[in-house]
């Protein structure tokens, strides 16, 4: 017993949705990343110009 058998265009089509979701979630997560560190950055800056 094998279990459950997928054709091999479904398992392409499976293959294919977890690849483009695992590539939406990287960009997600490091385009959040990212704006978290320019939210950091950025006061620092502007408070380094104001005092100095």
């Amino acid at each position: 017993m094998q279990g459950i058998y997928f054709p091999g265009n479904f398992l392409s089509i499976v293959n294919y949705i977890s690849t483009v979701f695992a590539a939406i979630l990287y960009i997600i997560i490091f385009v959040k990343f990212h704006k978290a560190n320019k939210a950091e950055i950025i006061p620092v800056i502007t408070n380094q110009n104001v005092t100095g």
